[in-house]
């Protein structure tokens, strides 16, 4: 499996992931809502679409607890994220038959999903990387993630 030691060159993986959860639920929170003309339980589009709803307020929730986890170190907490992470990844094909019969924004639905499918698998790497980091950290009574670092070596 794949180990990254750092989220880039000159990101480590607690900050890496922390940047993360701060896009991935900037961009959760400026989906587009639920149209008011569909009503919930009518047709498959609107079931589809409710799904897809539910999905990214669990994966907003995931993400907050990537972000709480950058700060505490916990790997229950990336763990949490993961899942949300892959729940949300099987739901990209939904979000795409629910907007299909819209054909002037259906390709730029298609471009944003596999880039957001990209992107996703990536921080899916890096927040793996940091679980096992997390696993492996052993702290002592007292002891936080960053009081064994000074400023310059955390950047």
């Amino acid at each position: 499996m794949i180990q990254l030691p750092k989220c880039c060159p000159c990101i480590p993986l607690w900050l890496g992931c922390l940047i993360n959860a701060l896009v991935l639920f900037a961009v959760d929170l400026l989906e587009n809502p639920l149209p008011y003309d569909v009503h919930c339980c009518d047709s498959l589009k609107a079931i589809l679409f409710v799904l897809d709803r539910v999905c990214n307020i669990v994966h907003i929730m995931g993400c907050c607890s990537l972000f709480v986890a950058s700060f505490v170190g916990q790997s229950v907490l990336v763990k949490v994220f993961l899942g949300t992470s892959i729940v949300h990844f099987v739901m990209h094909p939904v979000h795409l038959v629910a907007k299909i019969d819209v054909p002037a924004i259906i390709w730029e639905d298609v471009v944003l999903s596999v880039l957001a499918a990209v992107y996703g698998i990536y921080i899916w790497i890096v927040a793996l990387s940091f679980y096992r980091q997390c696993k492996q950290d052993i702290f002592f009574e007292n002891e936080t993630r960053f009081s064994r670092y000074t400023v310059s070596q955390i950047f």
